[in-house]
């Protein structure tokens, strides 16, 4: 917290009385010297590099580099998040590059946006460009669905998001799947007062 905040005095202080920081947190601050270090020590502590964002100014060929080394000593991303996954995808595309070459998933980002706030990514205008990069240059599946049976479209139909539910239904999203009724894209559009979005 003291670092995230810029606290200068109170990170020395800290760390003058033996407490360090998790091997993510010096990644998310873009500091590769401590990570090339940490990872010198202990290499198994490569899959735990993938910050859940990252901090500072933007750097991208910084934050590249550290998951580069990452993948040196073995790291994989078949188990990063969809929090992890979106926010890197939308900061660092090289980067998300990277990490879906060593295993990461597409579809976890696609689900994560899918159903997300716009706020968080400047409009749906830039989701719908995010979501059709994860489908057309990734592979993501439009109708891949998270652990309640629930697809990217009725993630967007939930929240109203007619903008992707368009784009997705465009990639071939089905507006009927086999997860129960109260989770099929036009019931939760419903339910949730989108009347016009469930009647597509």
């Amino acid at each position: 917290a003291a670092i995230d905040h810029g606290h200068a005095r109170i990170t020395s202080l800290l760390y003058a009385h033996g407490t360090t920081c998790g091997i993510r947190m010096y990644a998310m601050q873009h500091r590769i010297d401590v990570v090339a270090e940490m990872l010198k020590i202990d290499p198994s502590r490569a899959d735990d590099v993938l910050p859940g964002a990252w901090k500072g100014a933007h750097n991208e060929d910084a934050a590249y580099d550290i998951m580069r080394l990452a993948t040196r000593y073995g790291a994989r991303f078949e188990s990063a998040g969809s929090w992890e996954l979106r926010w890197t995808l939308t900061k660092y595309p090289k980067v998300f590059r990277l990490l879906v070459e060593y295993g990461a998933d597409p579809n976890q980002p696609l689900l994560g946006i899918a159903g997300d706030m716009p706020r968080r990514y400047e409009g749906q205008e830039r989701m719908v460009q995010l979501i059709g990069t994860l489908l057309e240059e990734f592979g993501a599946d439009a109708n891949c669905h998270d652990e309640e049976g629930l697809t990217p479209l009725a993630l967007a139909s939930r929240e109203g998001h007619a903008l992707i539910a368009d784009c997705l239904l465009s990639h071939g999203a089905a507006t009927h799947t086999d997860a129960p009724d109260w989770a099929q894209p036009a019931a939760l559009a419903a339910s949730n007062g989108h009347e016009n979005l469930a009647r597509r």
